[in-house]
């Protein structure tokens, strides 16, 4: 395990202006901090890709909330240690995940409440409040965009049309919310498949019992294997362009059916609705049934 570097290596922290949201609210992020400096907004985190994505995102719009505009520039050294090659200290590996736009965003006193963070129904999400901050700061980089056209040629997905995409995600989640039995999950998928018979699956989940529960569910299935790296691989940011090119292309499918994690609200945010979408929170599905099949 990397060891924990100090903010106090910049030599500032006692001139730094704290952000409190994170540390008054629980959850996602307590114990988390983020701190601004002549306009700086610098972001600490050290967690899983996408819990460091979304505590990215509450610290942009607290800084929204608090000042009435966007950061001057984002410090993002602190964020996805796990996902950075060996002894590469504080680089910062987000400007080759995600792409610098410049577009305007909204000076909201209150955009900090749009963004509850942690295992929320994401039915309830304020697409339009959160949609130009997830463009400004989280547009997939020309990279990624490469990643996600090789997947496309690789897998055959030329039509997001005809397909629909199941994410699972277990491990460590098992602490922090309720997961649904693997059948209850695979049975919504098949019968989506039944109503709908010319749908392709993609399969997708950190847990080896649901992806071998799903090659019998859903036998013709793509799952991304070559591309599921375990998390620790030495191969750590390809780790990370994988993941997030995974999750940009299930997002795209007509239908998704999900369990509660941050890698299925980053899914929600880059689909911009929950249309086609069967999310699983504490064992209840909760699912617009007017637009599914």
């Amino acid at each position: 395990m990397r060891e924990r570097r100090s903010l106090g290596t910049f030599g500032v922290l006692d001139s730094l202006v704290a952000i409190t949201r994170f540390v008054v609210r629980g959850g996602l992020r307590g114990g988390e901090n983020a701190f601004v400096d002549n306009g700086t907004l610098i972001v600490v985190h050290d967690a899983g890709f996408f819990s460091c994505c979304s505590v990215r995102l509450g610290a942009i719009l607290d800084y929204v909330g608090a000042q009435g505009r966007s950061p001057v520039r984002i410090d993002d050294r602190f964020l996805f240690d796990e996902y950075k090659p060996p002894y590469a200290g504080d680089l910062d590996i987000c400007r080759r995940l995600f792409a610098d736009r410049s577009i305007e965003v909204p000076g909201d006193a209150t955009a900090h409440a749009r963004w509850p963070g942690g295992a929320v129904d994401c039915r309830f999400l304020d697409f339009e409040a959160l949609k130009p901050f997830v463009e400004r700061f989280f547009t997939p980089s020309d990279e990624v965009c490469r990643a996600i056209r090789l997947l496309e040629g690789k897998y055959g997905l030329t039509d997001y049309g005809s397909l629909c995409a199941v994410y699972y995600r277990g491990t460590d989640k098992r602490g922090e919310t309720e997961l649904p039995p693997f059948r209850d999950v695979l049975e919504k998928a098949r019968e989506i498949a039944q109503q709908s018979p010319w749908l392709r699956f993609l399969v997708q989940s950190d847990d080896a019992g649901f992806l071998a529960a799903a090659e019998t569910f859903l036998p013709d299935a793509v799952t991304f294997t070559d591309e599921n790296l375990p998390r620790g691989t030495a191969q750590r940011f390809q780790h990370a362009l994988w993941l997030l090119s995974t999750v940009v292309i299930m997002s795209r499918c007509r239908y998704l059916v999900c369990t509660s994690s941050n890698v299925s609200i980053w899914m929600v945010l880059y689909r911009g609705h929950t249309e086609g979408v069967v999310q699983y929170l504490k064992q209840r599905r909760r699912v617009r049934r007017s637009t599914m099949p």
